[in-house]
């Protein structure tokens, strides 16, 4: 299972990890590229979905806003859920459950990030997963 507090540990030990300032209630996280802010009100579950996406933004070079930015988030959300859900582990967790808030449960991801995942299979992911579910 994918540990961003260990990745950002371990290739980016110069950014500082600040997680008990607090940040609007709209926000869950942020980076400037130099620093991560989490906000104090996150879950675990929740902190290690938010802490993945910061990273794929400091990977990306990607932490401004503008014009693009709603178009940048997707894409960010897109490679955390990847990064965050192996589609091994969705295959076995769908073997016992398709209730998407068991399942994200079972993951150790946010409801959002599961979506996100789902949403975004590939065609070899699909196949994957039918054959799975087959057998």
């Amino acid at each position: 299972m994918y540990d961003p507090f260990a990745d950002l540990m371990t290739r980016y030990p110069q950014i500082p990890l600040h997680d008990h300032i607090p940040l609007p209630d709209w926000m869950n996280g942020c980076t400037d590229g130099r620093s991560i802010w989490l906000h104090p009100r996150l879950v675990p579950t929740c902190k290690r979905c938010t802490l993945t996406h910061e990273i794929v933004h400091l990977e990306r070079g990607t932490h401004t806003t503008g014009p693009y930015q709603s178009r940048e988030e997707r894409i960010v959300d897109r490679v955390a859920a990847r990064r965050l859900i192996k589609i091994e582990h969705l295959a076995n967790a769908l073997k016992w459950t398709r209730n998407h808030y068991e399942l994200a449960e079972e993951l150790s991801v946010s409801p959002h990030m599961l979506r996100v995942r789902m949403e975004t299979l590939s065609n070899t992911e699909h196949l994957h997963l039918t054959e799975a579910l087959a057998g």
